[in-house]
């Protein structure tokens, strides 16, 4: 009995592993099917691999994921033949349908299904800085003036080496000459290299300190390394806006800044966000209208905060600074007092901008910190502390700063308490900080054209008098009649004095101006007529005329010219029954690749275009006409803006017809201060349009072709007409086609002409 058990356990076994074995060997082989592929209705694959299974699964080649973009956290993988794909059926929120007579897999997938997609609204790509060549300028304004009692003259010069070690030196000194005294004195010398790379500048020389939130600026001479995010336009360093939404179908997103349109994107499917999206500084409020092509809108609100203040999370910015201060600084060339170090560090937060500064001297020190808050997307926290050590004791500061600015409605406050012994560079024992200052002004909108201001200052000084007072404006904006500007200030110290004025601006013409003021004050009232025009940009006349009258009697006129050879400015003016006379040039004299050329001042890079014809030319910059080649065919190009994209071609409406002219745009990245000298190549062209004709007068066919001894063939054009480069005439031609074949002698044209077209000449065997 057991044995027969046992037989038939062990063929109950056997029967099931055989079944099993059945099942494995038969399962069906899954083949991928090349099929066409759409999303919402959109074909984004016309011959994609796609795979099906018996239970009803669907899966894709994992190279179509990038065009379908689902989210495809968790799914299935399966791997066949050493290819990957993944299901895509059971998917949330997406519908997955199989089109066997169109052999299409149609997907359908709300929102919410794709991938997320990000962009940069405000954002532009990083541009390397084209190296300078060597090269450098001299800028001058000069001064002259005469009355009956005196004669003074000045003179500042400014001199710039660029494209040596990297960088650019300058040189700047100023020259006065008054009731026959002469002083020559330097105002400063410097080496300036800017490094892209650390978005920094280092400054070897005359320079200023980069100051705190609560510390002073100082002139110096020495070493400068401070971040300097202006020669990096790509980085932006303060923290602007993201948005975030949800897109149904590919749509259009506007973005509007207190309802004024700044940007304008697409985005596909699924759920985007906006960076760096472009706001004013300030307080406001970001609206983004997301729209399909359907028409569907939806829209985002949120408010904004943005401050130079502050610093986006994660960036941070520092200077350092070592040397010696200038003092008497435009009245004595080299006169330096105390050695100094200095260095301020800020780093940018989620929620705050962190700031340390600090200062010494061999006697002196100070040291402080400071935060930068943005409260409730409405103000601009900043508070700061300090404390030092100095020769007069120790010493403390407290600091703090509110501000809030939109389109309607705009208020600062700033409150600064020291104690009789602090101390920070800029100050001595001559000059010494204030005790308590205390700073408000506001300014709101009464109205579409209607503003209303108002401020309160109070200084308690130390070593001077003290200063209080408030002071109240109104404002209107009248259109085409100008602004009207109503004004009233009240001192509340010991001397209580009340003034009162009113400016009426009148803008009439192009770059014209009118103005007449009148100021009504304790003990006089006086007022006074003005016309202004200034010179275009690209080169005229201006003018100025003032009248001042109840209680002064005065007159100035004046007259000036800019060219693009620099500004002349004539003048003179009655005061105080004295007359006075003025004159004054200002420009500048640029040297580059062997070329000098005078120009107008430069205060940036600029760059000479030579251009090997008499002819004008008129050269472009960013499609706006920014100088003309002169006589010897160079062209001054200046303005050029910094760390830019500058794109450069030539006007080919003056090229005559016999110059081929190299016409292609030439990109030009400049740093800060910088000259560039660029070439364009031209040849002469020469040659003819000949006519041909058969012994029977007709023309030769179109598609011949016409050979000339010296000369590379060229083809018969309609009417039996050819153009032949570079021939000489008279010369002998001869025409093929076909199997026949010809010969012509085209003779030259009676009176020399640029391009001649001659004939016809009966070409014959």
């Amino acid at each position: 009995m057991r044995s027969l058990n046992s037989g038939l356990a062990c063929g109950l076994l056997l029967s099931v592993m055989m079944s099993d074995l059945h099942a494995q060997t038969s399962a069906p082989v899954i083949t991928p099917e090349v099929v066409a592929v759409t999303v919402n209705g959109n074909e984004v694959a016309d011959f994609a691999s796609v795979l099906r299974t018996g239970d009803g699964k669907i899966f894709i080649a994992s190279q179509l994921l990038p065009v379908v973009r689902l989210s495809m956290t968790n799914a299935e993988v399966l791997h066949i033949s050493g290819n990957e794909y993944c299901r895509i059926d059971n998917l949330p929120d997406t519908h997955v349908a199989f089109d066997d007579a169109t052999q299409t897999l149609r997907i359908v997938a709300s929102g919410s299904a794709f991938n997320g997609s990000t962009a940069s609204i405000g954002g532009q790509p990083r541009r390397n800085v084209q190296a300078p060549a060597v090269g450098g300028y001299l800028n001058y304004d000069l001064t002259y003036s005469r009355s009956a009692v005196y004669r003074n003259f000045g003179a500042l010069l400014d001199a710039n080496v660029f494209g040596l070690a990297g960088g650019e030196f300058q040189y700047r000194e100023i020259y006065r000459q008054t009731a026959g005294i002469n002083s020559l004195y330097r105002l400063d010398t410097r080496y300036v290299r800017d490094f892209p790379d650390s978005i920094a500048t280092l400054t070897l020389g005359d320079s200023t300190t980069v100051s705190s939130n609560w510390s002073n600026q100082v002139y110096f001479g020495g070493i400068q390394y401070n971040t300097n995010f202006s020669i990096r336009p790509d980085v932006i360093p303060t923290p602007l806006p993201t948005l975030s939404g949800v897109a149904q179908a590919p749509s259009t997103v506007n973005i509007y800044v207190d309802s004024v349109l700044r940007a304008s994107t697409n985005v596909n499917s699924g759920p985007f966000a906006l960076s760096n999206v472009p706001v004013f500084t300030g307080q406001g409020n970001v609206q983004m209208v997301v729209e399909d092509a359907l028409g569907r809108q939806q829209v985002i609100s949120q408010p904004f905060i943005n401050s130079p203040l502050m610093l986006r999370e994660g960036t941070h910015a520092g200077s350092f600074e070592a040397g010696l201060q200038r003092e008497n600084y435009g009245l004595a060339s080299s006169r330096y007092a105390d050695g100094f170090v200095s260095g301020t560090y800020r780093y940018g937060f989620r929620y705050v901008t962190a700031e340390t500064h600090a200062e010494a001297t061999a006697r002196n020190q100070d040291v402080g910190v400071g935060s930068t808050i943005p409260l409730f997307n409405f103000v601009v926290l900043t508070a700061s502390v300090a404390g030092s050590m100095s020769q007069y004791g120790s010493g403390a500061l407290v600091q703090v700063q509110l501000s809030h600015q939109s389109p309607g409605f705009g208020i600062s406050v700033s409150d600064t308490v020291t104690t009789r012994n602090y101390w920070q560079l800029g100050y001595g024992s001559n000059n010494r900080p204030a005790s308590h200052e205390f700073l408000a002004q506001g300014s709101i909108s009464l109205g579409p054209r209607i503003s209303f201001s108002l401020s309160y200052l109070n200084d308690a000084n130390r070593d001077l008098p003290n200063i209080e007072a408030v002071a109240t404006g109104l404002t209107f904006d009248m259109r085409r009649y100008g602004s009207l500007s109503l004004s009233v200030s009240k001192a509340l110290s010991s001397i209580r004095t009340l003034t009162a004025g009113a400016l009426w601006v009148i803008p009439y013409g192009h770059q014209s101006v009118a103005t007449s003021q009148i100021n009504f004050g304790a003990h006089d009232t006086t007022a006074n007529l003005e016309v202004f025009r200034a010179p275009d940009l690209e080169g005229g006349w201006g003018y100025r005329a003032r009248t001042t009258f109840i209680n002064d009697d005065s007159q100035d006129v004046g007259v000036s010219y800019l060219s693009k050879l620099g500004q002349i400015e004539l003048g003179a003016n009655h005061i105080a029954g004295q007359f006075n006379e003025q004159a004054e040039a200002t420009g500048g004299i640029a040297m580059l690749g062997g070329i000098v050329r005078p120009t107008r001042w430069i205060d940036g890079s600029f760059a000479m275009a030579e251009v090997p014809l008499r002819q004008t030319v008129d050269v472009y910059s960013n499609n706006r006409v920014i100088g003309h080649t002169d006589g010897s065919g160079i062209a001054m190009l200046p303005n050029l803006v910094a760390y830019e994209e500058n794109r450069i071609r030539l006007d080919d409406a003056a090229i005559p017809l016999d110059v081929a002219l190299d016409l292609s745009e030439r990109i030009v990245t400049p740093p800060q201060k910088g000259g560039y000298l660029i070439r364009f190549e031209a040849k002469k062209v020469t040659g003819a349009t000949i006519i041909l004709v058969d012994e029977h007068n007709q023309p030769i066919p179109a598609g011949a072709v016409v050979g000339a001894e010296g000369q590379a063939s060229q083809q018969v054009a309609r009417n039996g007409e050819v153009f032949m480069p570079d021939i000489v005439l008279p010369a002998s031609v001869t025409a093929t086609w076909g199997a026949k074949r010809c010969t012509a002698k085209a003779l030259a044209p009676a009176s020399p002409i640029v391009l001649p077209t001659v004939g016809p000449f009966v070409c014959g065997e």
